[in-house]
């Protein structure tokens, strides 16, 4: 039997929450990059030894993640954007859904201690009666996923 059309996340859309008080809110997204984690390889030459050097991992790096294509009802969100850059940032935790076109949640990735290092806006749309986001990118320290719904136990990278 084939698979259902959502199951491999055609037509989806991304929900970002964010986790912060008094923040609570969310938009949402076309595109979301920036979804990666890089863990830095050590060389170590060991003496006598000369096919090679030792590798080992070293530190992680995540890279920023860029929400693109975003619609918001919230002014809280927009005004968390602009207070980082008057330099009023706050630190939040977030989620990021893929959801299928029910908005059902296919896969999550929670993100640690983020705030929005750049912005850039949008192309205006007088009838849309909503907010838009264009571009916003997000600065983190950690990032973990897991599969929609909240269920399972959250893995690294």
């Amino acid at each position: 039997m084939p698979p259902e059309p959502d199951e491999y996340a055609q037509g989806q859309w991304f929900k970002v929450t964010l986790d912060g008080d008094p923040l609570k809110e969310e938009a949402h997204f076309r595109e979301v990059t920036g979804l990666d984690v890089y863990i830095d390889t050590l060389e170590i030459q060991e003496g006598g030894v000369n096919t090679g050097a030792h590798k080992r991992p070293g530190p992680t790096r995540f890279s920023h993640i860029v929400l693109k294509r975003g619609v918001t009802k919230s002014k809280a969100f927009f005004k968390w954007v602009f207070d980082a850059a008057n330099r009023d940032v706050k630190r939040m935790g977030g989620k990021i859904s893929l959801c299928k076109r029910d908005g059902t949640p296919v896969i999550e990735w929670t993100f640690e201690k983020g705030w929005p290092c750049r912005y850039e806006g949008p192309r205006i749309d007088a009838e849309s009666g909503q907010l838009a986001v264009e571009t916003i990118e997000i600065a983190h320290e950690g990032l973990k996923m897991q599969p929609g719904g909240g269920g399972g136990a959250g893995q690294n990278g």
